[in-house]
């Protein structure tokens, strides 16, 4: 056998086992699959149209197993939750749109950040409505004026939004980079206003002013002193239908009660800058009671002057 053809095999062999490891090395072209995405900030109770869904390609071990691929099967649909831009959107996030009762109206109201709960809010959370006005001396009043109205919609930028880190990727070629890139996060900060949508009842609501009377120790003493008879201080109570809160009773008796329509009260406050302040309750919140508060009555009392001998 010739040198050439003794060279020959150990070469074929040699290119044999590099092609099998180059291609047990060699990666497998990554399986991906296109998903519906919301293509911007979407609220609850969105009527889903073309424009707001995307198609977005992601590895398919990482698409939700209840993913969408056809926009047009969502289309028409009514979101039940929010979803933001790039989220996916499946079945699951469907549901009905905005939902009333017989004796309820829809009323929409326009908040700031610090009035509206701070993007917290969320159909199906309850309410209670503050009215803030300036009385007729130019002082300002507060009140609470009515409680456990429904959230039904809350504008998607209004909404605390998930929020999203920095990410940065720096693109290589040939040995050589061609800088960082970077992606900037989302703030999870909701917008400085926005619109809610809150479910009022039709049937009048009272707006009670109900006097309050602090229950505390007599300054009345008898001829001859407490720490003599060793008898406790007498403290002074009304005999009136009342609720007791702590060391405050409330005068229900004598309460002064105003009876408005909810939607025109809220509709009025919407219209007068700044009036109305949103308050969160729970489902099984307690009523609450006040005479209101003018901020005059914070400052301090004046000094009792002693009169000349």
């Amino acid at each position: 056998m010739s040198k050439r053809k003794s060279l020959l095999l150990p070469t074929l062999l040699g290119l044999l086992t590099f092609g099998l490891i180059l291609l047990a090395l060699w990666p497998e072209p990554e399986h991906t699959v296109d998903i519906v995405v919301a293509a911007r900030d979407l609220g609850a109770g969105a009527a889903l149209t073309p424009a707001d869904l995307t198609l977005r390609t992601l590895p398919a071990d990482q698409a939700p197993p209840d993913a969408v691929s056809d926009p047009a099967a969502l289309v028409g649909h009514t979101l039940a939750v929010a979803r933001f831009q790039g989220e996916p959107i499946s079945p699951k996030h469907l549901g009905p749109g905005v939902s009333l009762e017989p004796d309820e109206r829809a009323v929409a109201v326009r908040v700031k950040r610090d009035r509206g709960l701070a993007g917290l809010l969320r159909p199906g959370a309850r309410v209670g409505v503050v009215a803030t006005l300036p009385d007729n001396n130019g002082d300002l009043f507060a009140k609470a004026v009515i409680e456990d109205l429904r959230v039904l919609y809350v504008s998607p930028e209004f909404q605390a939004k998930p929020e999203t880190p920095v990410t940065a990727q720096m693109t290589v070629s040939d040995g050589e980079s061609s800088g960082l890139t970077a992606s900037p996060g989302r703030s999870n900060t909701p917008a400085n206003e926005g619109v809610i949508l809150l479910a009022a009842p039709i049937e009048p609501q009272p707006v009670a002013y109900v006097p309050m009377t602090q229950t505390v120790a007599s300054d009345v003493q008898s001829p001859m002193s407490d720490a003599e008879t060793g008898d406790e201080p007498e403290l002074i109570t009304e005999e009136l239908p009342t609720l007791d809160v702590g060391r405050w009773t409330l005068d229900y008796q004598n309460a002064q009660v105003l009876y408005v329509s909810p939607v025109e009260l809220l509709a009025a406050l919407n219209a007068e800058k700044d009036a109305l302040t949103l308050y969160l309750m729970s489902q099984d919140a307690a009523p609450l009671a006040s005479n209101g508060l003018s901020l005059s009555e914070l400052l301090p009392l004046p000094p009792i002057e002693e009169e000349a001998p």
